[in-house]
């Protein structure tokens, strides 16, 4: 058996419709395509109803009313023709007493709904090329604002599902992981801070260089100027610096004991004292010497490379509102890849960003 009904208007079900809903009908016409096979006091429905133009009105404040989203669950389902298309299935046996056509249609309704409340991205996904939940994030690697590859594919499929669902708009907000953006961020600063140093020195040799961002800076030179640049801030020596090896003992020569009257001639006569305090000098001046040569051989060769940059990034400071920055500067790179997707700009708003 087949039944189509044809352009009913909704209006006179706005009573109903502001009772259950919470608001009345401001317009609406009903297509209904009903196929049913019948087997063994089994009812199958094909049950295909479109709901054209379909708007709520004003809110009721009706006690009745469901706690469920139906504007938002409206704006899901509206395509661009201002049509909704519900394909409702409905099985059952006749013998069930708990059996109503009306029923299982109601629930087929109040699950889309409650989708809609609970999960909007999956109910996107399930309609425009897959994916879940994880629609509504973007992951960035740590102080990046720039998309990754999984988030534009992500982003692919919410433009789609906007662009097919003109009543929809989005909030967009940024944020950001404490820990692992504020180490990012204190090390592209250091690694801005170098870079911008050697431009600076290239520059007053040679001022129609490239600017900083596209300066060729080999390892080498990379690595020289962290090492300036950290014995500057951390002098060799000082708590972070470059440790110094431990300065030689001074041991000086054990005093003369008093002997005989001969024993102080003969030291008199060869001069014994003023050789071992001469040999004493000379072991003295010679341990220095070592010790200067060791000191700046060290100094020389620095502390490690990842050590210099690790010590000079941890003492930048980066504040909350350097955060708060970054996490607004990735919302609006999410804007502006979908407004770059055709998506309109007054349907993408941008939210104050949550620490």
């Amino acid at each position: 058996a087949k039944v189509d009904l044809r352009g009913l208007d909704l209006t006179a079900f706005s009573p109903y419709s502001g009772k259950y809903a919470g608001f009345a009908l401001a317009r609406g016409r009903l297509t209904m395509d009903l196929g049913a096979n019948f087997a063994d006091r089994r009812v199958d429905l094909a049950n295909v109803v479109t709901l054209d133009q379909f708007t709520f009105g004003a809110p009721t404040n009706s006690p009745d009313a469901t706690k469920l989203p139906v504007r938002l669950g409206v704006a899901l389902l509206k395509d661009t023709s201002g049509r909704i298309v519900l394909d409702l299935p409905v099985q059952g046996s006749l013998d069930d007493p708990e059996f109503r056509i009306g029923r299982v249609v109601l629930r087929v309704l109040t699950n889309l709904l409650t989708k809609a409340a609970v999960s909007p991205f999956t109910l996107l996904g399930s309609m425009f090329g897959g994916g879940g939940e994880e629609l509504g994030w973007q992951e960035f690697a740590p102080g990046a604002v720039a998309l990754t590859d999984a988030a534009r594919g992500k982003l692919d499929t919410v433009a789609k599902a906007l662009l097919a669902r003109p009543a929809l708009s989005v909030d967009i907000a940024g944020g950001f992981d404490a820990a692992a953006d504020t180490y990012a961020l204190r090390h592209a600063r250091i690694q801005e801070r170098i870079r911008r140093q050697i431009w600076e020195q290239r520059h007053a040799a040679d001022p129609n260089i490239d600017p900083p961002e596209k300066l060729a800076i080999t390892p080498e030179d990379f690595a020289a100027e962290v090492k300036r640049t950290f014995d500057r801030q951390f002098p060799p020596g000082t708590e972070f610096g470059t440790p110094l090896p431990p300065p030689p003992l001074v041991v000086p020569p054990a005093p003369q004991k008093s002997g005989g009257l001969l024993a102080r001639f003969v030291d008199a006569i060869t001069f014994r004292q003023s050789r071992e305090e001469k040999a004493f000098l000379e072991a003295q001046r010679k341990q220095q010497a070592d010790y200067v040569k060791q000191a700046e051989a060290v100094v020389a060769a620095g502390l490690p490379l990842d050590q210099m940059v690790g010590r000079l990034a941890q003492a930048e400071a980066i504040s909350p509102d350097d955060l708060r920055a970054l996490a607004a500067s990735r919302a609006q790179a999410v804007r502006d890849y979908l407004r770059q997707a055709g998506v309109a700009a007054d349907r993408l708003f941008l939210r104050e960003v949550e620490a």
